[in-house]
């Protein structure tokens, strides 16, 4: 997490500091966080909704559809990234970037089969995510929020801080660590539905699971982190505004890394912050007081601690429209690398005592 200074200016109001007590937390309309009908179960069976066509390789964790927004006129963007030692830039279109190849492929399974997270789970994610935020575009503070469409920006504000490959490949490694170890309330509902020629504890009948069937698992509980009742609960009744940053003759940046958060979110000042392209930036927060000292403002010092945080919290990629900042990105790409939030929610697992898998399937 960053810290509380996320988006302040030299008067530190945008920290909330000095604003007094922050107003009650009014429950917001349309505010309740609606789950989608089921998560995506993976399966081991052919997908009729795929049949006979391609799976998508390319699994973007910055998708096309908000990338884009920082296309010049010939539809591409600058790219700023330090494949070694200096910070190179180079002009790609958005489906260029921010992706990796099967990223999200399930080992173990077929070709055919290998790309369901980015199938039935990503993908309907960013979809519905691209709606939500044109509606911000074409209505910014009157944008017309269903719990439908507030929960889907949710739902991808979420993925945002999950999906990326570091994300990845911490959840697998920690996910296959927690493997070997178990604990009382686990192996009681194992032995529960435990057969008489199945080993005698889980842990031993973890070891004998195919890769496939531990990949399908695994997936599946690291959809709980993006479907989570509470946290979606908490960012849908937060006050959201759409700013608009036109007057700092300056424009936003964005990253891999893109969501701007505080240290102690649930805080009276704690606020979290997404560029919406060169002009916009989405702002949600608890206090209707950060909000006014927001919009008090001036939006040149606005954008520019966005821009800081963007640049130096970036992983692999930083996105621009033109080269106007490009000394700037130079200087601090990657200077202040930040815990992601998998990593924290993997920890607190840790911490409670609980596995990771303690929702494993066992049919």
């Amino acid at each position: 997490m960053c810290s509380s200074a996320s988006l302040p200016v030299a008067s530190r109001a945008l920290a909330g500091e000095g604003s007094g007590v922050a107003r009650e937390l009014r429950e917001r309309p349309n505010s309740t966080f609606t789950a989608r009908p089921s998560r995506a179960k993976l399966t081991c069976m052919m997908l009729d909704s795929r049949s006979g066509q391609n799976p998508p390789v390319k699994h973007h964790y910055i998708p096309v559809f908000y990338s884009k927004r920082w296309a010049a006129k010939d539809g591409r963007l600058i790219v700023f990234s330090r494949p070694y030692k200096d910070v190179i830039d180079r002009w790609r279109h958005p489906d260029a970037t921010g992706y990796q190849n099967s990223l999200y492929a399930l080992r173990g399974f077929e070709p055919s089969l290998a790309h369901q997270m980015e199938e039935l789970f990503f993908r309907p994610i960013d979809t519905r995510a691209a709606d939500a935020l044109t509606e911000m575009e074409v209505n910014r503070n009157n944008a017309k929020w269903t719990s439908a469409s507030r929960s889907a920006w949710t739902r991808f504000l979420l993925s945002l801080l999950t999906r990326c490959p570091d994300d990845i490949e911490l959840f697998r490694r920690r996910y296959k660590a927690d493997l070997i170890r178990s604990n009382p309330d686990v192996e009681e509902r194992y032995l529960a539905v435990r057969r008489e020629d199945d080993p005698p504890s889980f842990a031993g009948w973890l070891k004998l699971r195919p890769e496939a069937e531990v990949e399908r698992n695994m997936f599946q509980t690291f959809q709980v982190f993006i479907e989570n009742q509470k946290v979606g609960e908490f960012i849908n009744n937060l006050l959201w505004r759409v700013v608009d940053t036109s007057a700092a003759n300056l424009q936003l940046l964005a990253s891999d890394n893109p969501v701007i958060r505080t240290n102690g979110f649930q805080l009276p000042h704690g606020h979290m912050a997404l560029p919406l392209g060169p002009r916009l930036l989405f702002v949600a927060s608890r206090s209707q007081d950060f909000i006014e000292q927001l919009m008090q403002t001036p939006m040149r010092s606005v954008v520019m601690q966005c821009n800081r945080h963007i640049v130096r919290t970036a992983r692999r990629f930083v996105y621009a429209s033109d080269l106007s900042q490009a000394a700037f990105v130079r200087a601090q790409f990657g200077q202040q690398p930040e815990k992601r939030m998998m990593e924290r929610m993997l920890d607190s697992y840790d911490e409670s005592g609980r596995a990771i898998f303690d929702g494993y399937d066992f049919d």
